[in-house]
């Protein structure tokens, strides 16, 4: 099949009428340079001047500061650390600010969790996603207080508190098992306790299914397991400190 019987069937008639089909500018399409139709022109220089990087140019700059500073020598990273942190209190775009936050966390310092413990207070749920991951893999004294917070929030949306029960059991810190009780508790949201349940399986050796009594009283009783008293009483497991760019 030829482009143009593709775009007749993309594109409304009368724009290919208008235009023509030989002389249309593909690259005008979008993911037109995705899907191999064309090759999307460089912005002119006097447009770059004017307007600055475009998003993905800019993006991609903030991936390649992340991956350089996995690799980075302390002093490296403290650099690339500085330069994002200036950055994210300037950056109005959330898809940014969540790259941000993916790329500083590969920075072992102060300054980077200043930053992502402020990305739990973002306006923006997918940054507060990112810094719930950032946190679970981190592993550091803060991951599980921060990340308790997170999910005591009776305010936070509910795909941000599945993200902090997947970081609390990404943390593998013992002392994430007394905070999912929170998610384990009656009226919870089935999908929070099922997660809940998931990140417990991780975090202990115990196998109690989707019971969700015996998972409630094994938490609340310090980790015992639960007395016969409590047997056959089942209930199924239905199959963001401060942000200064608020």
């Amino acid at each position: 099949m030829s482009v143009c019987a593709i775009l007749r069937r993309l594109i409304p008639i009368g724009l290919l009428a208008l235009s023509g089909c030989q002389s249309f500018d593909l690259s005008s399409l979008p993911l037109a340079d995705k899907l191999g139709f064309a090759t999307r022109a460089p912005v002119p220089p006097e447009v770059a001047a004017r307007y600055g990087p475009t998003l993905g140019v800019r993006l991609e700059k903030i991936k390649r500061q992340g991956i350089a500073a996995a690799k980075a020598s302390p002093t490296e990273q403290e650099e690339i650390a500085r330069a994002l942190a200036a950055q994210i209190q300037q950056e109005s775009n959330p898809v940014l600010r969540q790259e941000i936050v993916k790329s500083i966390a590969n920075c072992k310092n102060p300054l980077a969790e200043l930053v992502i413990r402020a990305g739990l207070n973002d306006k923006n749920r997918d940054v507060q996603i990112e810094s719930c991951r950032a946190w679970g893999e981190r592993r550091s004294a803060e991951s599980v207080p921060l990340l308790s917070q997170v999910l005591r929030n009776e305010d936070a949306d509910l795909d941000v508190k599945l993200a902090a029960v997947t970081a609390l059991a990404n943390s593998g810190n013992e002392e994430a098992v007394a905070v999912l009780s929170v998610a384990l508790a009656k009226g919870a949201d089935p999908a929070l306790q099922h997660q809940a349940v998931l990140a417990l399986q991780e975090l202990t050796d115990r196998e109690f299914g989707n019971d969700l009594v015996a998972w409630r009283n094994f938490v609340d009783h310090d980790n015992e397991e639960p007395s016969p008293a409590n047997e056959g009483a089942t209930t199924s497991v239905v199959k963001w400190p401060f942000s200064w760019w608020q």
